[in-house]
């Protein structure tokens, strides 16, 4: 047999075997991205775990925050319904608005100084 007819067998032998290598080759690249993206799925996911208990945490701290204000202000309200309540009664409305103009005049400073409202 002459090496000119045997050489269409080698190279489709060769061929087949590059083939082949390249296709492992591909599949190796194909199994280490997958290895890859399911390494970042779970970093990912070990990040918004810890992110959502962050945020937990967090908003337990605002709302903690939020009803200990809401209980001031609610003090602050109770107290001046009762002294708008216990103002002096009389035919006239003077003590009755000098409790309450002092009393929102607190809230708006925020600090309760001030002068009382007066009337000119």
């Amino acid at each position: 047999m002459n090496w000119l007819s045997a050489a269409p067998w080698l190279l489709s032998l060769a061929l087949l075997i590059g083939g082949a290598g390249g296709t492992l080759w591909y599949r190796g690249e194909y199994e280490s991205a997958l290895a890859q993206v399911a390494d970042i799925r779970a970093k990912a996911a070990e990040a918004i775990a810890a992110q959502k208990e962050a945020d937990q945490q967090l908003s337990t701290q605002l709302l903690d925050q939020q009803k200990q204000a809401f209980d001031a202000l609610r003090a602050q309200a109770l107290s001046d319904l009762k002294a708008v309540t216990n103002a002096p009664q009389t035919n006239s409305c003077g003590p009755v608005m000098r409790a309450s103009s002092r009393s929102v005049r607190e809230i708006l400073t925020g600090s309760g100084a001030g002068q009382p409202a007066t009337r000119p």
